[in-house]
């Protein structure tokens, strides 16, 4: 008595590899194989997770707290350019040297104190 294979349900040896061929195929190519097509990420999105696994990750305080600083800043930019709420994967380098000249022309604020007045 012959037994199927239980990943493919089948006892056909040929079958079995006919199927792992193509399955091979599709994920050499890229394209998909019955997963759910990827979610919209914002900038924000993956910023967030990139810095909580940086907490995870033991990053230091200090490197965490300028990371968050770029963060923001970056994000202030994007709002500016009502760019917030699109996909990360749509930022491209356009973007990116739009953000450096933006950056070249806007005042640092390294600290939150203000200077003090001149008397």
């Amino acid at each position: 008595m012959k037994t199927s294979i239980p990943s493919i349900g089948t006892a056909s040896l040929r079958a079995c590899i006919n199927f792992t061929a193509a399955s091979n195929l599709k994920v050499f190519k890229g394209e998909k194989l019955g997963v759910a097509a990827r979610t919209k990420l914002t900038f924000r999105e993956i910023a967030d997770r990139y810095l909580e696994q940086g907490r995870l990750n033991g990053l230091r305080l200090k490197t965490l707290a300028r990371y968050t600083a770029v963060r923001d800043h970056f994000q202030v930019f994007l709002q500016q350019r009502r760019l917030a709420g699109t996909d990360a994967a749509k930022l491209g380098p356009d973007v990116i040297e739009d953000y450096k000249a933006w950056r070249a022309g806007t005042p640092l604020r390294r600290h939150s104190v203000s200077p003090p007045a001149s008397r």
